[in-house]
């Protein structure tokens, strides 16, 4: 994952003074965020830092298309594009709430509430899915014959005008409701295409010969698209 730490109460998120931590990469077992090397808050800080974690941060993951994000950022927020298809991408906010008399994460806050054993106030990242995951399910018609429809193969499966990048705003300063969702207007349409063998395409399976069933049998998985939109899907088999 890539995180950031940056003074919630900075009046510019390019300020070098105003951020602790700028797309560090940290590794996360479900439960614990790991750095390596170890991050340390400034003793003698008075600044409060808000965590921002997104997944995915590099190109070392299965099933990917060997792209690199690399976020990019503006006196209010910090944004990453993202190509859409095959990637399961995550997004969480750690913000501190009101402890005494801090109102964020630095070396005092995290002082004081290790002492009280407060530990319902450490940062914590709870990462929400942003993009819409979708199965593709073959499923037969209990009215038709099954031997009809028996031995299909699958070619491919097309989304026709699909959204294949957008821009994910990660950390914005003034408005909130922007973080963890995609900038509508810096979209990129085209066609997304499942095939089999190439792992640069989402998963294609059950891709030799099978016969439907009634219950269905998935064909897809894996595809994950611009949430919120319509999507025409066609499945090509023979």
């Amino acid at each position: 994952i890539g995180v950031f730490a940056i003074d919630k109460r900075s009046n510019n998120w390019t300020d070098s003074e105003s951020i602790l931590m700028n797309n560090v990469i940290a590794s996360s077992d479900g439960s614990k965020i790991t750095f390596n090397p170890t991050q340390y808050y400034p003793v003698k800080s008075e600044k409060n830092y808000t965590f921002y974690g997104y997944y995915v941060y590099s190109a070392a993951v299965c099933n990917e298309s060997g792209f690199e994000p690399t976020p990019a950022a503006d006196p209010d927020g910090y944004y990453v594009t993202l190509p859409m298809g095959n990637i399961d991408y995550l997004w969480a906010k750690s913000e501190a709430s009101i402890y005494g008399s801090f109102d964020g994460f630095n070396a005092k806050y995290i002082r004081e509430i290790t002492k009280a054993s407060a530990t319902g106030y450490m940062p914590v990242f709870n990462f929400a899915h942003i993009t819409a995951g979708l199965d593709i399910k073959v499923q037969a018609d209990s009215e038709e014959s099954r031997e009809d429809f028996s031995d299909i193969q699958i070619c491919s499966v097309c989304v026709d005008t699909a959204v294949t990048s957008a821009k994910l705003c990660i950390a914005h300063r003034t408005d909130s409701s922007k973080e963890g969702t995609f900038v509508s207007a810096s979209t990129t349409k085209g066609k997304i295409e499942m095939t089999a063998g190439d792992n640069n395409t989402v998963w294609l399976q059950n891709a030799g010969k099978f016969t439907p069933t009634t219950e269905g049998v998935i064909v897809g998985h894996g595809l994950f698209l611009y949430p919120g939109d319509t999507y025409k899907v066609t499945v090509y088999y023979m």
